[in-house]
C-alpha cells in the first residue's frame, strides 16, 4: 500500500518517544491496527486517523503528506537516534518554507554565501579557518561577537531544534537541498556555549560538501578524521591564536580560575574550549582543566565534575560541556537566537504576500501568539507612543 501515512505515524510516534502499545492506548485503536498502519498494510479511516492525530498531538495534514527527503546532509550524532527521520523531515519542511519566503521577496541567501566563499578562497592562501573567518567578515584575530548573526548575514540559514538527547549535535545542509543551512540541538538542558561550538563546526562542514564525510565510500577513519578537523577549525575560528595569546597575557595578574572565566566571557565560548586552545598554543599544561575545576570549586562552592564530563568518542567533548550545570556563568538563549526567517516573515506579511495564519505556521507559533507578536512590532514605535 503506497501511502505516506504509515511512515509518518511511525516517525512522529518515535519523535514523541512513544511505543506502539502507548499509541494504541492513547488513540483507542488496537495494537495490531497500529502495527498494520505503520507497516503500510492498513489504511486508517478518517475517525482512526483523527484519533492518532490527537494522540500524537500532530495536525492531520502532517500525517498524510509525503515525508521530505534531504540528500546533501551531514548529520552529527554520537549514537543512532530514533528521532533522526523526524529531525530530517522538520528540517526539510523548514527549508521549504524558508525558500518560499525568499522566492516571494525575491531574495536568495545562498547568493550571499556563494559570493563570500569565492572571495574567501581568493584571499585566504589556502588556510581553511582563515577562509571561514573571511566568509563571516571577521578580522583575522577578532573574537566572534555574535556567531548566529554572522552566519545568517553570510547567507547561511540557521534553525534551532530542541531535541532531548545530548548525543545529537545538529546537521549541515548543502545548497542542493535549500541550504546552505545549519540545524542545531538547542534543548534547554544544553549550554548555549555548546550551541555556539556546534554551529562553528557545522559551519566547517557547510564550507565543505556536507554529504562528503558520510558518503558511502568514506571509511569510519575518514569520518572521524574529518570531524576532528572540523572541531579543530571551530576552535581556531572562535578563539584565534593571536587574540588568544594577547588576551591571556593581559590577564596575567588574575588567579587561574578568574583568568579562564574572563577569557570565556571575552570569547563567548565554553571554559573547556578556552583551556583546550590554551593547551594547543602551549600556554597552559594538560592538567589545567583539573586545576581550574578544583580552584573553581573552592572559590565558588560549585562542582564542575572534576573538570571533565564523561568522555565520549566525539571530539567536541574536548571543547565544550553537554550539561548546563557544568558551564559556569553561562550564556543565555538570547545570545544565540536566529532572526533572519522571522525578519522575512514580517516583510512578507507587511507586503501582504502571506496571511497571518501562514506567518504563524512559518514562525512555528499559534495564531494568537502571532497576532500578539504583530502588535508588539509597532507598540514601541514613536507613532504608537505618540
Amino acid at each position: 500500500m503506497d501511502s505516506p501515512v504509515g511512515k509518518n505515524v511511525r516517525m512522529f510516534r518515535m519523535a514523541h518517544s512513544m511505543t506502539q502499545e502507548g499509541l494504541a492506548a492513547q488513540s483507542g485503536l488496537s495494537l495490531s491496527s497500529i502495527r498494520n498502519i505503520e507497516h503500510g498494510l492498513q489504511m486508517p479511516r478518517a475517525r482512526a486517523l483523527s484519533a492518532i492525530s490527537h494522540a500524537l498531538n500532530e495536525p492531520l495534514h502532517a500525517l498524510v503528506r509525503e515525508p521530505k527527503v534531504l540528500n546533501n546532509v551531514y548529520f552529527q550524532s554520537e549514537r543512532p537516534l530514533k528521532k533522526r527521520d523526524w529531525i530530517l523531515n522538520e528540517t526539510a519542511i523548514w527549508l521549504k518554507q524558508y525558500t518560499n519566503l525568499e522566492g516571494l521577496l525575491n531574495q536568495r541567501s545562498s547568493d550571499v554565501f556563494e559570493q563570500r566563499s569565492v572571495e574567501a578562497r581568493l584571499s585566504s592562501n589556502g588556510a581553511w579557518h582563515e577562509a571561514m573567518r573571511h566568509i563571516l567578515e571577521l578580522q583575522p584575530q577578532e573574537p566572534v561577537d555574535d556567531l548566529c548573526g554572522r552566519l545568517e548575514n553570510a547567507g547561511i540559514k540557521v534553525l534551532g531544534l530542541a531535541v532531548e538527547s545530548s548525543s545529537f549535535h545538529g546537521l549541515a545542509v548543502g545548497t542542493e537541498d535549500g541550504g546552505p543551512a545549519i540545524v542545531l540541538n538547542t534543548h534547554a538542558s544544553l549550554p548555549v556555549e555548546r550551541w555556539v561550538f556546534d554551529a562553528a563546526r557545522l559551519f566547517a562542514h557547510v564550507c565543505r560538501n556536507p554529504a562528503a564525510p558520510q558518503a558511502g565510500a568514506a571509511t569510519q577513519e575518514d569520518v572521524e578524521r574529518i570531524e576532528r578537523e572540523a572541531c579543530e577549525f571551530a576552535g581556531l575560528l572562535l578563539a584565534p591564536s593571536e587574540a588568544l595569546v594577547y588576551h591571556w597575557g593581559q590577564l596575567d595578574g588574575l588567579g587561574l580560575a578568574d583568568r579562564i572565566l574572563k577569557m570565556k566571557r571575552r570569547f563567548r565560548v565554553s571554559w573547556k574550549l578556552v583551556i583546550a586552545r590554551l593547551e594547543e598554543e602551549g600556554l597552559v599544561s594538560n592538567e589545567a582543566d583539573e586545576l581550574f575545576a578544583g580552584i573553581f570549586r573552592e572559590t565558588y562552592g560549585k562542582s564542575l565534575v572534576n573538570g571533565k564530563e564523561q568522555e565520549t568518542r566525539c571530539p567536541a567533548s574536548r571543547y565544550c560541556v553537554s550539561m548546563t550545570r557544568n558551564e559556569p556563568f553561562g550564556m543565555e538563549a538570547v545570545d544565540f537566537m536566529p532572526k533572519e526567517m522571522r525578519r522575512l516573515v514580517r516583510m512578507a506579511l507587511e507586503r501582504e504576500l502571506i496571511t497571518v495564519s501562514r506567518a504563524a505556521e512559518y514562525t512555528g507559533i499559534s495564531l494568537q501568539a502571532m497576532r500578539e507578536r504583530i502588535r508588539t512590532w509597532h507598540a514601541a514605535e514613536p507613532a504608537a507612543l505618540g
